[in-house]
């Protein structure tokens, strides 16, 4: 009897660590953020997003206006190649909840207008933190590489 009682309360305790959010938490952790590093910025951007990008021009706060400014670059370029973050160093806390990375990222797109190719690179800081159970970036800054 004691046997069946320790076999449910460990299954017990299994069922709840798969299936509870809490218990099941994605970490910030190096491993999280490199492997999320490629995907694009709007399936792994928190909510309230703050999003630094444009040299001279405000910042763009949450995720539905980072979406607007996509599809402005996006009817402004064509062939545009997806951006390939090389994080140079995660910092992690302790605890999995935050991290940042920084490193560089290649840019490369077609003008629309002019047909004009553009090619740059990108020097970039993100800040992720733990949203809803996910790493989700929080913050992203950049630059082109010698502005």
């Amino acid at each position: 009897m004691a046997k069946h009682m320790r076999l449910i309360t460990a299954l017990g305790l299994l069922f709840a660590t798969l299936t509870c959010p809490v218990l099941a938490q994605e970490k910030c952790d190096d491993a999280t953020v490199r492997r999320l590093s490629n995907r694009p910025a709007g399936l792994i951007a928190a909510p309230d997003i703050y999003f630094n990008t444009r040299f001279g021009e405000p910042p763009v706060v949450g995720s539905q206006e980072m979406e607007t400014l996509r599809l402005t670059h996006s009817s402004e370029r064509r062939n545009q190649r997806p951006y390939v973050f090389a994080p140079l160093q995660v910092v992690a806390t302790s605890d999995g909840s935050m991290a940042y990375d920084d490193g560089t990222a290649h840019v490369e797109y077609d003008e629309v207008t002019s047909g004009k190719h553009v090619s740059f690179d990108i020097t970039y800081l993100r800040v992720w933190k733990v949203v809803d159970g996910k790493c989700k970036i929080a913050a992203a800054f950049s630059r082109p590489i010698g502005q």
